[in-house]
């Protein structure tokens, strides 16, 4: 509502003792408020100057007494409504009347009304009547002292006190010879001295007048003679009533009830006060306790979802650290737990413990789920952090990679571990079902990184190993029948036993047992048997082979054969091809005589060359190099098949004299190849 909304005063308990129904259009315009009224009661004696006290504290118009007439102008009970301070003034009508309509209508029944449901209750008292034991308020101060007493008994309420307030009416400074302090002194004096007469009755050392009562006075000079002091006065009490830091409305004092209960819960009240059953009032100020402390519960409920709703999409990963979840979810708990204990302050303890446990219950759900999501969060940002170290270890060396793989998953869990502790989820349900899914998710990350990084120094030495073992047989075959088997096969067992060390020394840092290593390390020796049958496979094909006797004949020659008629490059390719396929059989049947010794270097001199420009050796007998030199070169110049005769025959000589020196180089010879021929056999036979 609208602080600059007028008062609005209505009736709410008649002259007759009737709770009126209260219809009032500004009951009705805010009906949907919730917000907590503070109640004050005026009390005092008939034409005492109540009304024209509340007329001035809230600038309503209420009926008052007319000059020259003595009859009341206040029946039953009137209510002020002050929206913009939140503030509902009760009119009482005067105690000592001897006009009231109802003579059940007495002091005691409407100040238990009033002790009940108002937070102050003002007693109007003129300053000369202060210490006349009548007309002074002390005999409805007594009733109030007594059902106060009895009703602190049977409720089940918090021990709520109930403030008075004198109101002390035409004070006279210069009369008031003891002074401010005294006075409040001597009338905190009286209303301990009606306690102490209530409990001789019923002693119990537990009730206390100070846990009760709170005691105040205030002091107004005379309304119409000092007309100006008196308002000023009156602005003084006002700024004591909404004040919230005044200690006229203290909390302890606070009943609590939102503006919107208020004429259902007082007909309650005043129906239990009027048949005398103080158990109604209890169970009515019971049933109204329950009720508002249910609306607290349900409004700090939904604020409470709204809280982790926002703190949900606002937190940082726990990845970055829980020290912020810890610190949000703590000022959650403390925001909520503060508001409702300061709301349902006024409320049974009893309503509120059971509300209070069960907003407890909601925030320990809504506190357990936020911690599982951001947990489980944690166990996907610390798998992609650990994929991220993959990529980079695996870039270094293998014994920094091992160690990396040895360590992720105990770092991990350690960090986990370490985060759901300070944010003390270690018992939350489902925890431990996501900690159990990090390590198996660990145990496949380690398990698929380790068989990742073997295959790729798998792939590496493959790759390796077949460069080596490429160029080792292309020079075995540059080198067809010389004495380099034996050497370039040892090189090749050389470079194969050192990869598999190499292999063996990277399955020790990824800590793997014998049987995966023996996996892998067979994958490596059955691709360099592969290898090495591709390689050789690829060197003895007749094209190769074929290409490098043109190549040699071409430069015997002078003449690019290669250009020359189809007759002769296909007489050309017949030479290659029988050559090579003839070789190893005819090895076993040559004779080391000279006539053999002249012919085999007259092959020599028109056989093929190498790359590295090595002359490759090509033995046969007489008849079959005469034959073939015949049906190869028919074309030829006569003359460049004397030549080439004639030099023979001048080396025949020399060639015989060293066919002894020559028999045990191919003794030799026959060995190498022999023991090259088995070599082959015995890789060719390995499994792939």
């Amino acid at each position: 509502m609208s602080a600059l909304l007028p008062p609005v005063s209505f009736q709410i308990i008649s002259g007759n003792g009737e709770a009126i129904p209260v219809e009032s259009s500004a009951i009705e315009e805010i009906s949907n408020n919730q917000a907590v009224y503070r109640i004050v009661a005026v009390f005092g004696r008939q034409n005492g100057g109540k009304t024209t006290l509340i007329n001035h504290l809230t600038g309503s118009t209420m009926p008052v007494m007319r000059a020259g007439v003595r009859q009341a102008t206040t029946h039953g009970v009137h209510a002020v409504i002050l929206n913009q301070w939140q503030l509902l003034i009760l009119d009482f009508e005067g105690t000592d009347s001897s006009q009231q309509a109802d003579p059940k209508l007495t002091g005691t029944m409407l100040g238990l009304l009033a002790m009940v449901t108002c937070d102050l209750v003002v007693i109007n008292v003129n300053d000369s009547e202060l210490a006349l034991d009548q007309g002074s308020g002390f005999p409805l101060l007594q009733a109030i002292i007594k059902a106060k007493f009895n009703y602190a008994r049977i409720s089940k309420s918090r021990h709520q006190r109930t403030g008075i307030l004198f109101a002390i009416r035409d004070y006279d400074p210069e009369a008031d010879m003891a002074g401010e302090d005294s006075t409040l002194t001597w009338l905190q004096s009286r209303c301990k001295e009606e306690w102490a007469k209530v409990q001789e009755l019923d002693y119990d050392e537990s009730f206390s007048f100070d846990e009760h009562f709170t005691v105040d006075i205030h002091k107004f000079p005379h309304a119409r003679l000092q007309r100006q002091p008196f308002i000023e006065s009156v602005e003084e009490l006002r700024n004591r009533l909404v004040k919230p830091t005044d200690s006229l409305l203290t909390p302890s004092c606070s009943r609590g009830i939102p503006l919107v209960e208020l004429p259902s819960y007082f007909k309650s009240i005043w129906e239990g006060i009027k048949k005398q059953a103080d158990c109604e009032v209890a169970l009515a100020q019971q049933g109204l306790s329950q009720g508002q402390c249910q609306k607290i519960y349900d409004d700090m409920a939904c604020q409470l979802h709204s809280l982790f709703l926002e703190c949900r999409s606002s937190l940082p990963p726990l990845f970055e650290g829980p020290a912020q979840t810890r610190t949000q979810v703590l000022e959650i708990e403390h925001k909520i737990q503060d508001e409702y204990d300061c709301r349902t302050a006024s409320y049974s303890v009893q309503d509120a413990l059971q509300y209070a446990t069960r907003l407890k219950a909601d925030f320990g759900s809504l506190r357990d789920d936020l911690y599982k999501r951001q947990l489980d969060q944690l166990k996907t940002d610390l798998l992609q952090d650990a994929t991220r170290q993959y990529d980079n270890k695996r870039k270094e060396s293998a014994a920094e990679f091992g160690n990396f793989l040895s360590g992720i998953k105990g770092s991990c869990i350690k960090r986990f571990e370490s985060v759901t502790l300070d944010l003390g989820a270690t018992t939350i349900p489902g925890i431990s079902e996501i900690r159990k899914c990090l390590e198996q998710d660990l145990i496949k990350f380690v398990m698929t990184g380790k068989s990742r990084f073997m295959k790729h120094i798998l792939g590496h030495l493959q790759t390796t190993s077949s460069i080596k073992i490429k160029e080792i047989v292309r020079l075995a075959f540059v080198n067809i029948v010389a004495p380099f088997w034996l050497p370039l096969l040892g090189n090749i067992q050389a470079a194969c036993l050192a990869q598999v060390e190499q292999l063996k020394e990277c399955a020790d840092y990824l800590s793997l047992d014998s049987a995966e290593c023996d996996t892998y390390q067979s994958l490596l020796h059955s691709h360099q048997v592969r290898a090495f049958k591709i390689a050789y496979s690829s060197h003895t094909t007749e094209g190769e082979l074929v290409r490098m006797m043109l190549d040699k004949a071409n430069r015997v020659m002078g003449k690019d054969l290669l250009n020359n008629e189809q007759e002769n490059i296909s007489s050309a390719f017949d030479l290659g091809r029988h050559t090579a396929q003839n070789l190893l059989s005819m090895l076993s049947t040559v004779e080391y005589d000279a006539e053999v010794s002249s012919f085999y270097r007259q092959l020599e001199n028109s056989g093929t060359e190498g790359s590295d420009g090595t002359t490759l050796i090509q033995p046969a007998s007489r008849e079959r190099v005469h034959k073939e030199f015949t049906m190869t070169f028919k074309c030829r110049e006569e003359e460049w098949i004397a030549k080439l005769r004639k030099k023979a025959e001048r080396e025949a000589e020399v060639l015989r004299k060293e066919a002894e020196e020559k028999r045990w180089q191919a003794e030799m010879l026959l060995k190498g190849l022999k023991f090259a021929a088995d070599a082959m056999v015995t890789l060719a036979s390995l499994p792939d």
